[in-house]
């Protein structure tokens, strides 16, 4: 069984939406899946996407297998394809929830929806993406952005940079360290025992 926990992502982009459509796919399964989000965020897409399916509201301590879990955060005004101060502040509250949440071992996967790194700064928040959050929670200086496909798994060397910036940023002790770190999580986690790089 897998514990997943969905974070909404930016309310006035797409996350929210593709979340609900994804829980209408997948809450067959056996599997526990948590949403943090607001409730009014939730409502308005659950009824959009004219959902069916179950869900009880939770305070993240405990859990139903055959309901989505809602975790609530703050209604928040709906300004859709707007970055706003308000949508940046729910986003990041929503990554944090989720944390805490696989923090308190109630789940064991995190799925991000999209951020906007607009409303981040709007919302005066110094990340410019997910990556960079979570390698800060984890107090990681050594991270890597990866594309996993089945063909084709992908590690960038620069992330969230100007393509004016990114020539100037590729450095062969930067390019060393991405290939280090893609063997090493292709052997750890992704059950590849030869590693072509």
């Amino acid at each position: 069984m897998i514990r997943a926990v969905f974070t909404c992502g930016d309310v006035n982009g797409i996350g929210p939406e593709i979340a609900v459509k994804t829980f209408s796919r997948i809450l067959k399964s056996k599997n526990k899946l948590l949403f943090v989000c607001p409730k009014n965020v939730f409502d308005f897409y659950y009824k959009l996407t004219k959902s069916t399916f179950r869900y009880k509201i939770t305070n993240g301590n405990s859990f139903s297998d055959s309901h989505l879990n809602l975790i609530t955060l703050p209604n928040v005004k709906l300004e859709i394809g707007h970055p706003t101060k308000a949508s940046g502040k729910v986003a990041f509250h929503s990554i944090k929830k989720a944390l805490s949440i696989i923090a308190k071992d109630c789940a064991d996967v995190l799925v991000t929806a999209p951020i906007s790194k607009e409303a981040f700064s709007i919302a005066n928040i110094k990340f410019p993406g997910h990556t960079e959050l979570l390698a800060k929670q984890e107090a990681n200086s050594n991270y890597m952005m990866l594309f996993l496909s089945e063909k084709v798994k992908i590690g960038l060397v620069t992330i969230h940079l100007p393509i004016s910036k990114v020539a100037g940023q590729i450095k062969i002790e930067r390019i060393i360290n991405a290939i280090d770190l893609l063997n090493c999580t292709a052997k750890r986690d992704l059950g590849i025992s030869k590693p072509k790089i």
